[in-house]
């Protein structure tokens, strides 16, 4: 009798367990395996490659046309020079670099890297250093300096008496070194000196 009533207690709490809700009565280690047809193998998603894109060209000038620097100049990055090693006065310099054509005038040197620029060239034709013309002057009406290009001195202020000279004579010269670009200094405008042209690649 007793145990025909434990084996009675026993269904009773196997049939209770199954009608409970959210009981596990499968193998968690099981796979679960979807209902209805298996899907074929994911493929990996396909991407364009990046395009890149179309840069458009500028010109700087109407018809790809770029400013070069005339036969027997050197050219800078934005401007040509030409070193004239014949002796002449400022004016007589002045008027050659004019002659010269394509807005060609004395050299203006605005900061060290002109002036760095003007030794080059003067060294290239074996000129180590020396004295040579460039656009500064002024007059006694107005004793502010400027250059034949009509731009002002302040930009370059490397005086050689760390002064903006003396204010005695009229034109500027650049006393090149021979490692460095040089200082300005104010010189009789009647006084011979080879010179440098230039031409402001605008």
């Amino acid at each position: 009798m007793l145990a025909a009533s434990l084996l009675l207690s026993a269904m009773l709490a196997l049939t209770q367990a199954a009608a409970l809700p959210g009981v596990m009565t499968e193998d968690p280690t099981e796979e679960m395996i979807p209902d209805g047809p298996l899907s074929e193998t994911p493929q990996p998603p396909t991407t364009q490659p990046p395009t890149t894109p179309m840069i458009p060209e500028y010109d700087f000038f109407p018809g790809g046309w770029f400013p070069s620097c005339p036969h027997g100049w050197t050219t800078y990055s934005v401007h040509c020079l030409l070193y004239v090693p014949g002796t002449m006065t400022w004016t007589q310099a002045k008027k050659h670099c004019e002659a010269e054509g394509a807005g060609a005038t004395l050299a203006s040197v605005f900061d060290k890297t002109f002036a760095e620029d003007i030794r080059d060239v003067m060294q290239s034709f074996g000129h180590t250093h020396g004295q040579v013309w460039v656009g500064g002057h002024n007059t006694q009406k107005n004793p502010s300096w400027s250059w034949s290009d009509f731009l002002g001195v302040q930009h370059f202020t490397q005086f050689c008496r760390g002064e903006s000279a003396n204010h005695e004579h009229h034109c500027l010269q650049l006393t090149v070194g021979e490692k460095e670009g040089g200082c300005l200094d104010d010189m009789r405008c009647d006084a011979k000196l080879p010179s440098v042209c230039s031409i402001i690649l605008m």
